[in-house]
């Protein structure tokens, strides 16, 4: 049978999402949530929009979710032999997002000046370049953020951070019990901190997942 994957869970769930079913596939801690598809989904806003709210509907009934990437689409037989090949480490991340949701703050960033000695000839090799501007867009060092965050410490379980044209996006995993509290107290501070931004969520943990 082709599967089209939506999320995994902690638990089996069975739902019936936009007029598709859904179904598990797995055994203990670690279960796929699917659908069986004859293709592919097509790549279209519509069909974007039903992958969200499949998984928020699937986010509703379990305790913990790790969302699949929109389009993963593979035989029963490949998912499972996938699922007892990453059993202890699915079980790991579902236990981090267990109870837990995703808040995201995009700050309006000014773009970075170039790294005049990153393309100094002989100054570093290509991979030392490309490592050092991945590190650059991961690190958790945001001009005037560290304050913002001392307020929010106490509802962050993990923090991801990128940066893209411009943006710097900064996702949290929050219980999901505080994500009113997290709303109110990251806004006040923004402003405090004459930030520029952009707050959402809460969200299933897109960011937290490497699926």
């Amino acid at each position: 049978m082709t599967l089209c994957v939506y999320a995994i869970t902690a638990t089996p769930c069975a739902l019936v999402v936009s007029g598709v079913r859904l179904h598990s596939v797995g055994s203990g801690h670690v279960w796929a949530t699917a659908a069986p598809v004859r293709r592919p989904p097509a790549l279209t806003s519509a069909s974007l929009r039903r992958y969200e709210r499949t998984i928020s509907a699937i986010a509703d009934s379990s305790p913990a979710l790790l969302p699949v990437r929109f389009g993963t689409v593979m035989e029963e037989t490949e998912l499972l032999a996938i699922l007892r090949s990453r059993r202890m480490a699915l079980a790991a991340a579902l236990r981090q997002v267990r109870g837990h949701v995703q808040m995201t703050v995009r700050l309006i960033t000014p773009a970075s000046p170039p790294d005049e000695t990153a393309g100094t000839r002989g100054s570093r090799s290509g991979r030392d370049y490309l490592t050092a501007r991945a590190a650059a867009a991961s690190s958790r060092k945001i001009p005037g953020f560290a304050s913002v965050r001392t307020i929010l410490e106490r509802w962050i379980k993990e923090e991801r951070v990128e940066r893209t044209s411009g943006v710097t996006s900064i996702y949290h995993l929050v219980p999901r019990r505080a994500a009113g509290p997290y709303r109110q107290a990251v806004v006040a501070a923004l402003q405090d901190a004459g930030l520029r931004a952009v707050v959402s969520g809460p969200f299933p943990p897109y960011a937290f997942t490497s699926w």
